[in-house]
């Protein structure tokens, strides 16, 4: 099947209502997209902080150690640390309290980062107004290695909202590690606060289950 390049679509005409409409349709759709890329972003950044104020070396080692890693890389190895840990100073409170806030961020975190790697890696297909989807369709092998994943505004919003959500927990227990950070009260009660506050929005086709549910699996 051929399909079309996102940005090699047809011009609509903004002299018709049909034209306005999917110009007004496109420009909400783009605008959730760089939303949501500028949003993982800073996603990355606090899980390197994570990992290294985890690992609980200086943030220069840190940097010398985990700066080239990508970051399924840093989640695997956030996992391994937090294990670690619990090897090093058993399962105390404190350790369990803080696998179990990390954990679910970076289930959904995994789960997200399929869809950004194959909008970044492998490009976006159709009309944004039009069931866009990303796909791998251009470079994969064979056809039964095809993923095609379907994208839209509400979509992009949704993995915003939830990478943002994990951006704030992640800070919280960033701040709890970090040795003389100015604390504004109990940060492991208020990071599982935020993680209560809600489900996932963001249910990837991807995933089974049910919404607001994660695979700790990366799809592939």
């Amino acid at each position: 099947m051929v399909r079309e390049p996102l940005l090699d679509q047809p011009t609509p005409d903004p002299n018709t209502p049909e034209g306005r409409a999917t110009i007004e349709k496109t420009k909400r759709f783009m605008q959730e997209l760089g939303e949501f890329i500028s949003m993982f972003t800073g996603m990355e950044a606090v899980l390197f902080s994570l990992l290294g104020t985890l690992a609980q070396v200086p943030p220069a080692i840190a940097r010398a150690l985990f700066a080239d890693a990508r970051i399924d890389t840093a989640m695997t190895s956030i996992r391994r640390v937090l294990a670690a840990r619990q090897k090093i100073v058993g399962k105390t409170e404190f350790e369990t309290r803080l696998e179990a806030v990390i954990i679910p961020v970076l289930e959904q975190t995994a789960v997200i980062n399929s869809v950004r790697n194959h909008i970044i890696h492998h490009g976006m297909a159709g009309s944004p107004v039009d069931a866009p989807i990303a796909s791998n369709w251009a470079r994969a092998r064979s056809p039964d290695q095809i993923v095609e994943i379907p994208l839209s505004a509400e979509s992009l919003k949704d993995m915003t909202s939830d990478i943002g959500r994990s951006f704030g927990i992640v800070t919280y227990v960033v701040m709890a590690l970090t040795p003389n950070f100015p604390k504004s009260g109990d940060e492991i009660t208020l990071a599982e606060k935020m993680l209560r506050e809600k489900p996932w929005l963001y249910k990837s086709p991807l995933q089974g289950g049910k919404k607001g549910k994660t695979s700790n699996k990366t799809p592939k």
